[in-house]
């Protein structure tokens, strides 16, 4: 999905007691903890190690810790919004966009405005930056919600894809996992 950041961009409103903060190192294993916890319940998730979050994650040359943020309570993380800008990638496509990679939020914050002050704060420092576009993926299917905040705030779909998978039968045919690998989704 992709917003245009020419649109007027709310203003960020975390409930009282949270606070927005740029993500820095010193956040960075809480933050991964946030985020095994925040996508514990999404299709296909799998926890992530330290090693994986900081070779995938934070450690990308395209992660931009300036233009990433976190809600805290006090000095736990609530949620995050991992972000990320390339510009050879820019460049090759010719356009000007910064990318939500994550966006999440703990189940004991969720559903009080947490992911849509992360993603208004997000929008408008990409706008500072001089991108002209937001873009994001999101499961359509998503159990959390996420759809229906990126449409009210602008998003738009660029291009759909569709997951299939079809079960693979090893010797251990009732193992539980099996079914729901099989589960089909969109993206």
């Amino acid at each position: 999905m992709r917003r245009d950041l020419s649109l007027p961009i709310p203003e960020p409103e975390l409930p009282t007691g949270l606070r927005l903060v740029n993500w820095s190192p010193a956040y960075d294993d809480r933050t991964l903890a946030a985020f095994n916890e925040a996508f514990a319940d999404h299709w296909g998730s799998q926890p992530q190690t330290a090693e994986q979050w900081r070779l995938f994650m934070v450690g990308r040359d395209s992660f931009r810790p300036d233009l990433s943020f976190l809600a805290l309570d006090g000095e736990e993380v609530a949620g995050f919004a991992i972000n990320f800008l390339s510009p050879e990638d820019n460049e090759r496509q010719g356009i000007r966009e910064a990318w939500v990679g994550d966006l999440g939020v703990r189940r004991l914050w969720r559903r009080r405005g947490v992911a849509t002050a992360l993603l208004c704060r997000s929008l408008q420092a990409f706008r500072a930056v001089g991108m002209d576009y937001a873009t994001l993926g999101v499961d359509t299917e998503s159990p959390t919600g996420a759809l229906s905040l990126y449409e009210r705030l602008g998003f738009v779909p660029v291009r759909r894809s569709i997951v299939f998978g079809k079960p693979v039968l090893t010797s251990d045919a009732t193992d539980p996992t099996l079914a729901e690998a099989a589960r089909p989704t969109s993206v």
